[in-house]
């Protein structure tokens, strides 16, 4: 397979998961933060989801340049994890 397929293989997979995400899990996240955290809480998960966004809206490309797709993916997992 060519570097070029697998990119292309990244972002179809990637625009694929960011869809099934969206249209399933994604929107019962917010529900079920407001019901189990206060709301304290609530703005803690809401400013932190913000700032992660901006940053990675804003230097997503950078990632991708210098951690090649298979790092930003790394990243984002340990991010999680944390």
């Amino acid at each position: 397979m060519s570097i070029q397929n697998n990119h292309l293989m990244v972002k179809v997979f990637t625009v694929a998961f960011v869809f099934v995400f969206n249209c399933s899990f994604g929107p019962i996240l917010w529900p079920y933060a407001s019901e189990i955290l206060s709301p304290r809480g609530v703005t803690i998960v809401a400013t932190s989801n913000m700032m992660f966004t901006s940053v990675f809206g804003s230097f997503g490309n950078l990632f991708f340049k210098y951690l090649q797709a298979s790092g930003v993916y790394m990243l984002l997992f340990l991010i999680q994890i944390l």
